[in-house]
């Protein structure tokens, strides 16, 4: 089946694919972790999340709050994307880590892990650092 991350880097999607279910929680919460703090995602929420996640804990209460989160997010970009596309930049940024947060916290570490990780590397500046980090968590 073809992902989203199979558009930007399909080895890595499909080491992702065959991963144990640990590795592909570390790589979804390792690269959700980076994006947040790269782009600078605060709140209770996001605190939370991090908490739970750091800890190892998945489920519906946090990825809908995140959820909700990037909805307002992303509707905040699409406002600024033509007539100020440099904060559109910073908001689109912080909408993916949040994004890539919530799937981390997908009980199917399949769906964390190849979801979370595509929205992270979309989150910042520079993609390679996200996609070398997941690599990291995949190799130990």
């Amino acid at each position: 089946m073809t992902t989203r991350l199979d558009s930007v880097d399909q080895q890595l999607s499909a080491s992702l694919e065959e991963a144990s279910v640990v590795r592909q929680r570390t790589a979804a919460t390792s690269a959700a972790l980076l994006a947040v703090s790269s782009a600078g995602v605060t709140g209770d929420i996001v605190e939370e999340a991090r908490v739970a996640i750091t800890n190892g804990l998945t489920g519906p209460q946090h990825q809908r709050r995140l959820h909700e989160l990037v909805a307002e997010l992303d509707e905040r970009a699409f406002g600024l994307q033509e007539d100020h596309p440099d904060e559109y930049l910073v908001v689109f940024s912080r909408a993916r880590a949040a994004a890539a947060l919530a799937f981390a916290l997908d009980p199917d570490p399949r769906i964390a892990a190849l979801e979370g990780v595509y929205e992270a590397q979309a989150a910042v500046d520079q993609p390679e650092r996200i996609i070398e980090v997941a690599r990291s968590a995949l190799a130990g």
